[in-house]
């Protein structure tokens, strides 16, 4: 959503009343026609757009836009995500959600989506898919990624 802003300038009512020091209201002579006031709109940018550009200057990869989440539940069923990222290293991941934390952005971590129910309304806000995977051998143990499938 882009918010207008407005700006009003009328340079003929700028002359300051020295005495009282406020702006005294301008009233043009019988007959006088005064130029039509002059407006600039500058659009600003919603919170969405400029957590992408925070996300895409951390991270170095920019989230996609309207991911449709009935793709990524085992249910089929979901409307679209605001923003939508697969993280698949360690480093992406908490860079995100320390990003998503630290604007105080709406985020929510999932992993291959099943068992997963969202609303048809869609998500408002980060969903960050969990794609860490890999299976590490050492000395006796199993070290395997949260995104590893079984």
């Amino acid at each position: 959503m882009i918010v207008p802003i407005l700006i009003f300038v009328n340079i003929r009512s700028l002359r300051i009343n020295s005495k009282a020091n406020i702006m005294p209201r301008f009233r043009p002579a019988a007959g006088v026609l005064l130029p039509r006031p002059c407006f600039t709109i500058i659009p600003a940018m919603d919170r969405k757009t400029l957590f992408r550009e925070a996300f895409l200057e951390k991270i170095g990869n920019s989230p996609s836009e309207n991911v449709p989440l009935s793709a990524l539940s085992s249910f089929g069923i979901g409307g679209p995500a605001d923003l939508f990222f697969e993280a698949r290293t360690e480093e992406e991941l908490e860079k995100a959600v320390a990003l998503a934390v630290g604007e105080k952005y709406p985020f929510y971590v999932i992993g291959g989506g099943n068992n997963v129910l969202f609303d048809d309304a869609g998500y408002r806000g980060l969903l960050i898919r969990n794609r860490l995977e890999g299976i590490v051998r050492e000395e006796g143990r199993i070290r395997v990624l949260s995104g590893t499938g079984l």
